[in-house]
């Protein structure tokens, strides 16, 4: 059970990161777009 919590914990922080990573990729296009 143990296992299978931190397999879960593990795959909810990889999708939270990848997230973050094309937030922070896709923001800053998305403004210069706006600004444009």
């Amino acid at each position: 059970m143990k296992r299978e919590t931190s397999k879960k914990i593990r795959n909810v922080i990889n999708v939270a990161t990848a997230i973050i990573l094309l937030g922070g990729i896709l923001v800053p296009i998305i403004l210069t777009l706006v600004n444009i």
